[in-house]
This record gives structure tokens, sequence and C-alpha cells, in this order.
């Protein structure tokens, strides 16, 4: 009887490992035939090499050796690399890259981007060769380099296919449309829930000062009086502890009041927190260009609690 209730048990797991695995391999099937079915074999003198390749998270450092990292830290779930060939030309390399929801796609695509354009999808750049563009759940690069005026009409060509597989669009994250449109740079605008990226950006210190994670929302622009950031966290407790680590860290102050506060290099800075968010400036060169823009900051981020859907 025992041992009939151990092998139930054991034929049991076996057969939940058969289904989850015959699951994922139904969707990773899916999301490659979703785009294959739209690539073509040739286009003009480049032909689709084979065979194609696909990653998952566990396997992504095979493909991007040192940069994995990125990918991971947006929720990345799955990469279709496929290559066309054309002799002695340069390859073209398609990466379509599932990123999990919306968000993810817009914050990786933020990360890449260093224009604002919308030739297409829903947020595109071009240049010298290399195609990225976010649609829905996808960031999606398109790569030949150097180019040439036929490889230019193939990436565009190739990218557009893409596209047309893409029948859904994406919502751009809630915290964006928070942000005060006037005097921003859009292209400056980094959406991210992963500390190491702030230090990218902008570096803070080599600790998680501000307590970020993935249950934060970042978002990091410029404007003309500084540099502008806001954290939300899950819940208030969480905004408070992370405000006042980061004020007696950073600004060498237990009380910080949210008055400006001037840095060794010279800079000003300043700090507030409200409901479960932190609002901070940085990089600004004068006292009253902190004031001035954290104000403002703080008016329209608690005035537009995500009811105008702008496109960055």
């Amino acid at each position: 009887m025992k041992n009939s209730v151990k092998n139930f048990l054991i034929y049991g797991l076996f057969a939940l490992l058969y289904l989850h695995n015959a699951d994922s391999n139904a969707q990773n099937s899916k999301f490659t035939e979703k785009f294959l079915s739209v690539l073509p074999t040739e286009i003009q003198s480049w032909r689709l090499s084979s065979p194609t390749d696909s990653y998952l998270p566990d396997n992504l450092y095979d493909y991007i050796d040192g940069g994995a990292e990125l990918y991971l830290s947006y929720g990345f779930r799955e990469l279709l690399s496929v290559t066309y060939e054309a002799g002695g030309a340069p390859p073209i390399r398609v990466d379509i890259f599932d990123m999990g929801d919306s968000q993810n796609a817009f914050g990786l695509f933020t990360h890449s981007r260093e224009t604002v354009e919308a030739d297409i999808g829903q947020g595109s750049q071009y240049f010298m060769g290399l195609l990225l563009f976010w649609k829905d759940r996808y960031f999606v690069s398109v790569l030949c380099s150097p180019e040439s005026d036929s490889s230019r009409q193939a990436v565009w060509d190739l990218g557009r296919r893409i596209e047309s597989a893409i029948i859904q669009k994406g919502k751009v994250p809630g915290l964006i449309n928070r942000l005060l449109p006037q005097d921003l740079d859009p292209a400056s605008i980094k959406y991210f829930k992963h500390p190491v990226w702030l230090n990218t950006y902008y570096f803070i210190s080599n600790e998680n000062l501000l307590q970020i994670d993935q249950e934060t929302e970042c978002v990091l622009a410029r404007y003309e009086q500084g540099l502008a950031l806001i954290v939300v966290y899950a819940e208030e407790t969480k905004a408070r502890s992370a405000f006042e680590n980061f004020t007696q860290k950073y600004y060498l102050q237990a009380d910080h009041g949210g008055e400006p506060v001037q840095l060794p290099d010279g800079r000003w800075g300043a700090s507030r927190i409200t409901g479960s968010s932190v609002i901070a400036v940085f990089d600004a060169r004068e006292r009253e260009h902190v004031n001035t823009l954290i104000d403002r900051l703080e008016k329209y981020f608690t005035e537009h609690g995500g009811r105008h859907e702008k496109k960055f």
C-alpha cells in the first residue's frame, strides 16, 4: 500500500512536470511562430539563415555575455534571434524580446534610446543601421552595420513586418503621466525598477540608498533646472524608510525637511516625500532652481495621477 501511494505521488509529480514543460514549450512555440510567420526567407540580397535561435532567462548570458543583466532586470521572458546573410555584405541581425508586459518593454526602450521618434511601433529610434522600437510587451532590434542604402531599406522592411505581427498596443506606465511636461526633455526619460540603473544615469552611491526594488517604480528625467527623480513605493512605510535612509546618508541630514542642499561638487539638490513616493532634484546649478523645480514637480505629481496619457 505504501509503495502504491509512493508510486502514485512520483507519477503525479512527473505528470505535473510534463504538463508544465509542455505548456512552456507551447508558449515558446507560439512566440516563435508569431514572428517567423511574417519574416521573409529572403529580402533583397539577404537570405534567412537557419537554424533560428531562442533564449530564455536561464541561458540569455549565452547570447548577451555581460549585458544580459539589463534585460533580466526589466523582466525578460524570451528572445527570438534570426540572422540574414548576403555573401560579403554585413549580416542583418533581428532580435525580438518578449519582456512580459508593456511597462518593461517601454522601460527597456527608454534605456536604449537617445531621441524621441515615432516612425514605427509605439516609439522608435534609427541610427547608423540600428532600428530599435517597442510595441506592447515587445522590444525589437534590427541591426545591419555598416549600413548601405539597400540594408537601410531591408532593416525598415523587416521592422514593419515584425510590427504587423504585434496587434495590441501597450500602455505607457502611469508614472510617466505624472511628470511635469514644462521644460522637460522627453528623450531623457528613463523608467526602471532596479537600483543599478539609477547610478548608470546619475551616480548616487554604491549603496541602494533609496531602497529601490522590483516593487518600486522609478522615473528619471532632465529639466532645464535640474535632474528629477520620482520613486513610487508599494507602501508609505517603505517610502518613509527609504527617504530617511537616503537623506541621512546622501545629504548627511537626519531630519531633511526638503530644503535645498549644496553638495561637494557645488551643485544643489533636494528631496521630498509625498504619500508613498519620494521626489528628488539633483544637479541644479542654483539654489532657486531646486526650489522652483521641486515645487512644480510635487504639485503636478499630486494633481495628475495618471489621468492623461502621453507618448514618450
